[in-house]
């Protein structure tokens, strides 16, 4: 376990299978040829986290996963990666969290999702110091983690504000329509709230972007960060709106690109980066996972070195060409 940890991540942690180019399903009793079955490591919670130690941070995952192959598959993914599992939870009840994703050819993905050992995540009692000694503290699809719903989730956050942490959620969407009934008693504890435009109107029951925002600064958000895909992004801190350009890429898969944009985003926060240039870093992130299948595979091709060089470069030329 790393003593200091930079950033803590709690969230989903999935097993991804995804089946490409799909142009047809089979009818009863029939078989399609298909090239691979490509499977990676993915989930809200390790998206990030993978994201984050790619760019040499620091992290702590906290999740949960099956006494299975697949849950093995994934410890090992994440110890290759530098990742901090020691929090991860290996549960015997459920098995891993897992997704059947087809994609079209038009590069749109539908899938299968089974819940699993995420309905089975662990805020740990033990290690707390360790922590607390963080300087961000994110939760990955906030409205995935049935066992932190409600009263647990507030209880959370009231220990790391007491601790000074910069706190930060990511949404999700909420398939049991829970919304504010969860999230209301703990909004005033969140520092940075990311989602995108449908999750953050769908929280507030507002129809204008303009007016979820600015009702969720008045129950005391400060920053909300919204993610609007191929777009870019938007923050607004102190009811000041700022809006973030897109990079333009060749996508073929846009699984996890919320999760690498969040990741982005709290390592500029983490480095002292100005909002703008944080949501800059989330939307190239964003952008360059999309470019492969799997949520993390296109930032493989890249060295730490490379990968913060090339944000450090993006940064400065919008910084001088704007």
């Amino acid at each position: 376990m790393f003593k200091n940890p930079d950033i803590t991540v709690l969230g989903t942690i999935v097993f991804d299978i995804f089946i490409p180019h799909i142009k047809k399903f089979p009818r009863s009793g029939q078989a399609i040829d298909v090239a691979s079955f490509p499977i990676f490591t993915g989930g809200c919670g390790a998206n990030t986290a993978i994201t984050l130690a790619k760019l040499g941070v620091n992290v702590l995952l906290i999740g949960s996963v099956g006494n299975d192959l697949f849950g093995k598959y994934i410890l090992d993914y994440l110890n290759e990666n530098k990742i901090d599992t020691s929090l991860v939870y290996v549960s015997n009840k459920e098995p891993t969290s897992s997704s059947i994703l087809f994609i079209d050819k038009k590069n749109e993905r539908s899938y299968f999702h089974s819940i699993g050992a995420s309905k089975d995540i662990r805020f740990p009692s033990k290690e707390l110091k360790t922590i607390f000694d963080s300087k961000i503290f994110h939760i990955g699809g906030v409205n995935l983690l049935p066992s932190i719903d409600g009263e647990p989730l507030l209880k959370i956050l009231k220990k790391f504000k007491l601790k000074n942490v910069i706190t930060s959620i990511d949404l999700a969407w909420d398939t049991k329509n829970r919304w504010m009934k969860n999230l209301k008693n703990s909004l005033p504890y969140i520092d940075i709230l990311m989602g995108n435009q449908d999750e953050i109107k769908a929280l507030t029951k507002e129809k204008k972007l303009k007016n979820s925002l600015k009702k969720l600064h008045d129950q005391g958000v400060k920053i909300i960060v919204v993610k609007l895909g191929g777009k870019g992004s938007l923050v607004s801190k102190d009811f000041y709106l700022e809006e973030i350009p897109p990079f333009k890429v060749k996508s073929r898969d846009s699984t996890g690109a919320g999760d690498s944009f969040a990741g982005g985003f709290l390592y500029g926060i983490l480095k002292g980066k100005s909002l703008y240039e944080s949501a800059l870093i989330g939307n190239y992130l964003g952008a360059i996972v999309t470019t492969e299948y799997g949520s993390t595979k296109a930032l493989n091709k890249l060295s730490d070195t490379e990968l913060k060089n090339i944000i450090e470069q993006k940064i400065y030329d919008l910084n001088n060409n704007s």
